[in-house]
């Protein structure tokens, strides 16, 4: 069975210490930790506390490029002592952009077989949130790169200190929960911290769990500049050879402004629903589920659903170069 791994990612200082401490309280010591600190000493490991053993640390980067291949080298080594914890926690640096480790995740044929990366959990510091956004407060373009990135790549959201904005809290809230939708519509969001591990660990994100998105019927685009989530749905049969060049030609298309996609598909001649992930160029199909019976649905009304997030996304050509995937599509190759 994988071990499943959670992410703990946001700005420096936005609490993620306290909220993975809080988690080892009554975890540890079940799991394995994973530090990235940027710079030389780590504070972070006279604050936490579980079994020293089981602690990696990444010190001097931001677990991506060179320090990405230290976290590949980090949980092989784990895989040696796999009966001694559950799961893995990584706490990411503020400056750690999550695209690159959710890449390795991809990309990395021991980590696939062994590992799966279950939630990358951003912590919103509720009182600096808006200043760094709305660049109130002075900070690099790599370092509000970063901040954006750290949205955009969450599976949950985890608010922390609400209890010092005071007056102006149900007004700021709003604000920040109207922008992480726009930018990541299908983030779970946890106001208060869990009482219990389960409360994050078995949520249940349709990123590594058949569960759909929650689309509407037709497809549409939640955008803030030029950062866009589209959401596309539609029925039918999809080819993957042509799926599959299709993906080719968009990632060659977009580069590095496509940050990541995800979605469940209806292949030909499989009777478990596909579930399609993608971090920058890298993809995967995984099973899932079992799709209803024929009686129940037949193969040609099976629901086709995605979800893209990235700069300057056209969601019309998209839209027509996924269609064009279709078993019954007349309209030749998608590219």
């Amino acid at each position: 069975m994988k071990k499943p791994v959670y992410l703990f990612a946001g700005p420096l200082g936005s609490g993620k210490t306290t909220l993975i401490n809080h988690f080892l309280s009554f975890m540890a010591p079940e799991v394995a930790l994973i530090e990235n600190e940027f710079g030389d000493i780590n504070i972070d490991q006279e604050i936490l506390a579980p079994d020293e053993e089981l602690i990696i640390e990444l010190n001097n980067g931001c677990l991506c490029c060179s320090v990405r291949t230290d976290l590949i080298k980090g949980l092989r080594e784990l895989l040696n002592r796999a009966s001694e914890f559950n799961a893995v926690l990584i706490e990411s640096t503020g400056m750690a952009d999550p695209g690159p480790v959710k890449q390795a995740f991809l990309v990395d044929p021991v980590l696939r077989e062994n590992f799966e990366l279950k939630s990358v959990i951003t912590i919103v510091d509720a009182v600096n949130f808006l200043k760094i956004y709305n660049a109130d407060v002075e900070v690099d373009d790599e370092y509000r790169k970063t901040f954006i990135s750290q949205i955009v790549f969450a599976d949950m959201f985890y608010f922390s200190k609400q209890d010092k904005l005071g007056e102006g809290l149900n007004s700021s809230m709003e604000k920040i929960r109207e922008i992480l939708t726009e930018l990541n519509s299908q983030a779970g969001i946890i106001e208060r911290a869990p009482n219990k591990s389960e409360d994050i660990l078995e949520y249940k994100s349709f990123m590594s769990d058949d569960i759909a998105p929650d689309l509407h019927a037709h497809s549409h685009s939640h955008s803030h500049s030029k950062v866009s989530s589209i959401s596309i749905s539609f029925s039918g049969v999809l080819l993957p050879s042509l799926l599959e060049m299709f993906l080719s030609t968009l990632f060659m298309r977009y580069r590095e402004n496509l940050y990541r996609g995800k979605g469940i598909l209806n292949f030909e001649t499989q009777p478990k629903k596909v579930i399609f992930q993608s971090v920058y160029d890298s993809y995967d199909f995984d099973l899932g589920s079992s799709w209803p019976s024929t009686a129940d649905l037949p193969i040609e009304k099976r629901e086709n659903q995605f979800v893209f997030i990235g700069k300057d996304l056209n969601l019309e050509l998209i839209e027509k170069g996924l269609k064009q995937c279709l078993k019954s599509s007349s309209e030749g190759p998608p590219y």
